[in-house]
């Protein structure tokens, strides 16, 4: 180590891991910010771009676990040091893809190396501060590298994409550099940390998870094109709810399940996990669309779109540096339900007030409702999730935390894209029989494909065409922005209900049969 004082150790070796945790960050938000131009330079769909989104959360999703288990047992800073070079290198390949296809399985690579990355920043956090104080901070300080990536992603993509001399691949090759300056400060200062009992890896579990997740996850968008009705969707459904029920079957009998379902009985646990996914449901729906918006209704460039993202960012950061001091004086319930509220109030306001030709101050006001809402609730949440963990289990309570939110991100861009999606498809019916089979593809396609046809077609209604078809798109935002709304302020009141002040420990049946045993055995008194 460089340093003899272990005081200053960790407060550096920390830096390097908000550094690993904001690579991970940047390189979504920097993409929501590019989805508009891809979409146009690979002929991309909105279906393909929620998949460009997708890969990586379901991926990322269905390994945390087993990646957080792994972690445990071998070695956290190990396995962060091979999260952040996986990452880097599947950067460079994302840059190098030449359609959309190739983009979408890179994107799943990328989550498989995020899920290395994130439980084992989270578990190194409870081994170096392991005081209560110093890891409600640390924890609130991880939670505003969410808002500071937020903030920078946008703004650096925009910055970037502005630039005659870059085109949308350098969006992740801005990764590498991150990347390499992250793992040479893990490798330097942070000490390895591990637990020796940590179980094996849950293999059948984990696939059982990924084929779940994968064909619900299908079922969804694939319903936002077709319709919920079509036997393709119906038959994706099912089979999703087979394979999810002999995933839980598995889980509850195996010996060492990647989710521990005993975990779930405690009731501040379930909550809090509940809680994150439906906020990340919400959050990434409002996120995968709001660029959009900018870009696509409004006619911002990308750079401009990326500086009228950085209030908010600079919010989520704010708040979530206080959210400990929040939760102190308020209470973990409060603090949590009051969150979801102001959130559900955010995300209300804004789907009632977006239309073409809304100002920027009077939207930045439902992003300060949604983001001091939502940045006070997650950071509470977590501490909520890792305070009723059992210590040596941090990897797994910090993998489900991310799962669990991971899932319900996946989750929030289907859901809520499937509404934009088929609102928008049902819109355009009336076209149908007005324009050409080749302009109504590229109409369908997406909002920024459809602008584009209609300005090259030469119609001499096409600037009206044009606003009918953002009417479609602003219709089907206001939808799954009501519905996002719905699910918050639904939250909010499960939250008050149901979360203890003070989360108790879960029990660790292991260990408690340890114990049972040593008081059992005959040679004790």
């Amino acid at each position: 180590m460089p340093f003899s004082n272990r005081h200053y150790q960790r407060k550096i070796g920390f830096i390097f891991i908000a550094l690993s945790l904001l690579v991970t960050t940047i390189n979504d938000t920097i993409l929501n910010v590019s989805l508009p131009i891809i979409a146009r330079e690979l002929n991309a769909s909105t279906s393909d771009l929620q998949w460009i989104q997708n890969a990586y959360l379901l991926v990322f999703s269905s390994f945390l676990l087993t990646m957080g288990t792994l972690s445990d047992r071998y070695g956290r800073k190990r396995f962060l040091l091979l999260g952040v070079a996986s990452f880097a290198f599947f950067s460079l390949l994302a840059g190098f893809a030449p359609n959309s296809k190739v983009l979408i399985l890179a994107r799943a690579l990328q989550g498989f190396s995020g899920a290395i990355i994130m439980p084992s920043t989270l578990s190194l956090i409870a081994a170096i501060f392991p005081e209560p104080a110093a890891n409600r901070k640390a924890i609130a300080i991880w939670s505003a590298m969410f808002g500071l990536g937020v903030g920078i992603g946008p703004v650096l993509g925009g910055w970037i994409l502005s630039l005659d001399v870059f085109s949308w691949k350098s969006i992740f090759y801005i990764n590498i550099p991150f990347a390499l300056i992250a793992f040479s400060g893990v490798a330097l200062f942070l000490p390895e940390s591990r637990d020796k009992s940590a179980p094996p890896a849950d293999i059948p579990g984990v696939f059982l998870s990924i084929l779940a997740l994968f064909t619900l996850v299908f079922a969804i968008i694939d319903a936002g094109e077709a319709g919920w009705g079509q036997p393709r969707t119906l038959i994706s459904l099912a089979v999703s709810f087979v394979l999810l029920s002999l995933f839980l079957l598995w889980e509850k009998r195996a010996k060492h399940p990647m989710l521990p379902l005993h975990f779930f009985r405690n009731k501040a646990f379930a909550t809090a996990s509940f809680s994150m996914a439906i906020t990340l449901f919400s959050l990434m729906g409002v996120f995968f669309f709001i660029p959009q918006f900018f870009q696509g209704i409004q006619y911002y460039s990308p750079l401009e779109t990326g500086l009228l993202m950085i209030p908010q960012a600079m919010i989520s950061v704010i708040v979530s540096m206080l959210s400990h001091r929040v939760v102190r004086r308020m209470g973990i319930r409060r603090a949590i339900s009051g969150g979801f509220l102001l959130g559900a109030i955010g995300v209300l306001y804004l789907g009632l007030i977006l239309q073409a030709d809304t100002a920027y101050p009077v939207i930045l006001l439902g992003f300060l409702f949604l983001f001091t809402g939502i940045d006070t609730a997650m950071p509470a949440a977590t501490m909520t999730i890792m305070g009723s963990v059992p210590e040596e289990k941090a990897g797994v309570g910090s993998a489900m935390n991310e799962m669990t939110a991971q899932i319900g991100a996946a989750l929030g861009i289907a859901v809520m894209g499937a509404v934009v999606n088929r609102t928008y498809l049902q819109h355009i019916r009336v076209l149908d029989l007005q324009l050409s089979p080749g302009l109504l593809e590229g109409i369908r396609s997406s909002i920024f494909s459809a602008r584009a046809a209609l300005l090259e077609s030469g119609l001499a209604n096409s600037e009206v065409l044009i606003t009918d078809v953002n009417s479609g798109f602003l219709q089907g935002l206001r939808n799954s922005m009501l519905l996002g709304s719905v699910l918050l302020l639904g939250t909010a009141i499960l939250a008050a209900v149901l979360l203890p002040d003070k989360p108790e420990k879960i029990n660790n049946p292991e260990k408690s049969l340890r114990v049972q045993s040593d008081l059992t055995r005959p040679d004790r008194g």
